[in-house]
Formats: structure tokens, C-alpha cells, sequence
């Protein structure tokens, strides 16, 4: 069935997509203008199955808040000389790349994130690590991660999420999950809620 879509914004001008449902599947967006995704509440977009990036940024000060992201062929999330990129409450799932800054920038921002699973690591970074984003509250799980660097963020762990049934993309999280109560105020790391004892 169709899903409607709110956007709001004039020709050649930044779009704001707006809340309409808790989830809508989609195949990939591409972010050239600044905060594309500024007036997403709830649970989000679920970007599966992209042949390249699931979201690709080259909109500076764009914010991708509460998505899933997975299954993708390139990067979950891929921001291309964007400066200021945040990502809030996202789970980045299975793709060939969690995340992707190119370059690094020190003003971007990855907090209250699940990135677990992908084929190449967790934060790929071009440039100088040492200033590539700033991170806390992240939960991230799989092959080839820069554990030193996950260690520079503020309460971020390295641990099996523990998804219901991620192959389903339910992905709440079991009660026991190291992600349970990881983001700030005790809630559940990434998109999506952890489930009562």
C-alpha cells in the first residue's frame, strides 16, 4: 500500500519531512540540502536495501534522527563534505559500511546509536581521526571497529545489541541488551525500544 508523505518546502529550497507514521520503508535518500530531516519524531524512516548508500549527506548541519538503516550495499550513512552531520537514536544494521565521514569533521555528531553488523567496521573515517565527530552513548557490535577510537566516546560500549529478530527487521531490543539503557535519561540506544523484563 502507498504511505503517505508529508514534505513541506518551496522549489530549489531545504525540504522537511514530517511525521505521518511510525515506520516507512524506503529504498535510500540522498540529503543536499541542511536539515532534510529536522521535524522526524517517533520511530522514523526504515531505509532497506539500497543498491549504494542507504542515506547519503552533502547538505551541511543535516540531522537523521530515530531511522534504521540496513541491508544496504554502500554506507548506512555517508556524509560527503557535510559539515555539522548529526545522528540521533539511528540503528545502523548490515550494510557494507556503517558510517562513512568523508572527511572527518569535528563537528559532526553520533550519539544514542546502534552501528552493528556492517561488512566494514562501525565509523570509517577519511582524515584525522583524532577530530573526526564527536560520540557518545553508542552501542557497536561486529568485525573491523576501531575499538581505540570507540574508546575516546563518552559511554559508548562494543556488544551484541541483542535485537529481537533483526533478519524481520524487528528491532526492538531484548531486555538484557547492552544498548537497553545506554542513551542519555536510561533510554535504549538506536531506533527502536527495548522490551520490559
Amino acid at each position: 500500500p502507498a504511505i503517505p508523505l508529508l514534505a513541506i518546502g518551496e522549489f530549489g529550497e531545504p525540504v522537511n519531512f514530517c511525521e505521518v507514521l511510525q515506520s516507512m520503508f524506503m529504498s535510500q535518500i540522498v540529503a543536499a540540502r541542511p536539515h532534510l530531516f529536522d521535524d522526524v519524531h517517533r520511530q522514523g524512516f526504515t531505509i532497506a536495501g539500497a543498491k549504494g548508500n542507504g542515506v547519503t549527506v552533502t547538505g551541511d548541519n543535516v540531522t537523521v534522527r530515530e531511522c534504521v538503516i540496513c541491508d544496504c550495499d554502500g554506507a548506512g550513512v555517508q556524509a560527503l563534505d557535510a559539515a555539522g552531520v548529526t545522528l540521533e537514536h539511528c540503528t545502523i544494521w548490515r550494510n557494507g559500511e556503517g558510517v562513512a565521514l568523508r572527511p572527518a569533521d569535528p563537528k559532526a555528531v553520533v550519539r544514542d546509536c546502534i552501528i552493528a553488523g556492517n561488512l566494514q567496521g562501525g565509523i570509517n573515517i577519511n582524515g584525522d581521526p583524532a577530530a573526526a565527530y564527536l560520540g557518545s552513548n553508542n552501542c557497536f557490535w561486529g568485525d573491523g571497529l576501531d575499538t581505540a577510537r570507540i574508546a575516546l566516546e563518552r559511554r559508548s560500549v562494543v556488544g551484541d545489541p541483542k535485537f529481537i529478530d533483526a533478519d524481520n527487521h524487528d528491532f526492538r531490543l531484548q531486555w538484557d541488551s547492552p544498548a537497553a539503557h545506554l542513551a542519555m535519561f536510561g533510554r535504549a540506544a538506536g531506533a527502536r525500544p527495548a522490551l520490559a523484563r
